[in-house]
Formats: structure tokens, C-alpha cells, sequence
């Protein structure tokens, strides 16, 4: 009677129509590329109607003066100073061109602090930070990988 049962249920289960699940996930994805594909083209094409409406901007005037090299404009007194404390301090150890390189150097990073010191946030807006949780070495650890 057993059996009858089992090869009952089995009939019933072969009779109903199915779709595989393998045969289901690639007709899911097949959809889902189809879809993308579709709206790719349908952006394309809009892109494209948008351009053929504006009318072609035209063309640039050259300068009337000959491009010049811009010279960088002269260093703060903040850069200044700190320039003659690290001189001071380092100077035995540097030659003159690193000194010279020194200076515009500091002055770039005196304007990005005025640029970060003229930025204001908000009370919530906390640090952002990287977090990295290394384990412990086991003893022997690191002299087998040497």
C-alpha cells in the first residue's frame, strides 16, 4: 500500500507542469537583461533627440593676448614663517633646491587649511575613519612566512 502511495504522489508530480529551477533563474535573468538592455537604448536614443534639439554653440575666439605662463602668486607671511622655522630647524639637512621647494609647498598646504577652516559642518557630521581589526600572531607565526 506503501508503494501505491509513493508512486501515486510521484504521477502527480510529473503530471503538473513545471519549470525547472535552474530553467526558472535563467529565464529571470534573461528578463532582467532584456530590461536593461531596453533601457540603455531608450536613454541612447534620448540623449541623442536632446542633441540634434540644441543648435551647435559656436566656436571659441582665440585669446587676443598670447597665452602667458601665470606665475604663482607670492607667499603668505604664514608660509613665510613657517619656512624659516623649518629652515632653522632642518636646514643642515636639506640642499637648496629642497628648500626652495619647501616654500611653495607650505604655501599650498596654508591655503588648504584656510579652505577647510572656511568650511563649516554641521554638529552631527562626525570623522570619518577606518576601522581594522588585525589578529593577533601566533608565536612563529611570522618568521614561517619570511
Amino acid at each position: 500500500m506503501e508503494r501505491s502511495q509513493h508512486d501515486a504522489h510521484r504521477e502527480s508530480r510529473e503530471e503538473a507542469p513545471s519549470i525547472g529551477r535552474r530553467r526558472f533563474v535563467r529565464w529571470l535573468g534573461l528578463g532582467g537583461l532584456f530590461a536593461g538592455i531596453g533601457g540603455a537604448l531608450s536613454g541612447l536614443g534620448a540623449r541623442d533627440a536632446g542633441a540634434q534639439a540644441v543648435p551647435p554653440a559656436a566656436p571659441a575666439t582665440p585669446p587676443a593676448t598670447p597665452a602667458t605662463p601665470t606665475t604663482p602668486p607670492p607667499p603668505s607671511d604664514e608660509a613665510k614663517a613657517l619656512h624659516a622655522i623649518l629652515v632653522a630647524r632642518y636646514g643642515a639637512h636639506l640642499d637648496a633646491a629642497q628648500r626652495e621647494a619647501l616654500l611653495p609647498a607650505l604655501e599650498q598646504t596654508v591655503q588648504t587649511g584656510k579652505a577647510l577652516r572656511a568650511k563649516s559642518l554641521a554638529n552631527a557630521v562626525e570623522p570619518d575613519f577606518i576601522f581594522r581589526a588585525d589578529p593577533p600572531r601566533r608565536a612563529g607565526e611570522g618568521e614561517a612566512r619570511r
